[in-house]
């Protein structure tokens, strides 16, 4: 795997790289985004305590009191649902670090392996899975995943 990883990075881990970093830049207009959304809910706060205060003055009755509050109340639901999607996205800069550390490893690695290679070997697998008798497949440090034919010995 390391072998044909090797001489094809530019072709795999580069695109793979670049990809990530522009999911982050966009991830970056997330945050302005969720800026805004804290803005938004700070202002439906305070439209919430104004109802409430003329309600308790007399000033509104119950019915047009509850069909405000309840559509603000869904507007602040429906935002912060949003605002937990775009803070999710912050798990893209651990992934964009492992990716980055996988091409320096695999950069400076030797031109080709003829054996294992245990502290190289850990330092870029994070696990193995069996996929049949004849293939094996690769999670590498970043979640990149490579499956890898298994050469029988016949006897």
């Amino acid at each position: 795997m390391y072998n044909k990883l090797k001489p094809n990075r530019r072709y795999i881990l580069a695109p793979l790289l670049d990809q990530l970093l522009a999911l982050k830049s966009r991830s970056t207009m997330s945050n302005i985004k969720v800026s805004e959304i804290n803005k938004e809910l700070a202002e439906l706060t305070d439209q919430n305590l104004i109802l409430n205060r003329l309600r308790s003055k007399g000033y509104m009755g119950s019915d047009i009191f509850m069909e405000q509050t309840n559509e603000i109340n869904r507007k602040i639901n429906s935002l912060r649902s949003t605002r937990r999607k775009l803070l999710e996205q912050d798990e893209d800069d651990k992934t964009i670090a492992a990716v980055k550390d996988l091409v320096a490893v695999i950069e400076d690695g030797p031109p080709v392996l003829a054996d294992l290679d245990e502290p190289l070997f850990h330092s870029i697998v994070d696990s193995i899975m069996v996929e049949s008798q004849d293939k094996i497949k690769f999670r590498l440090t970043g979640g990149l995943e490579l499956a890898e034919s298994i050469q029988r010995s016949v006897r």
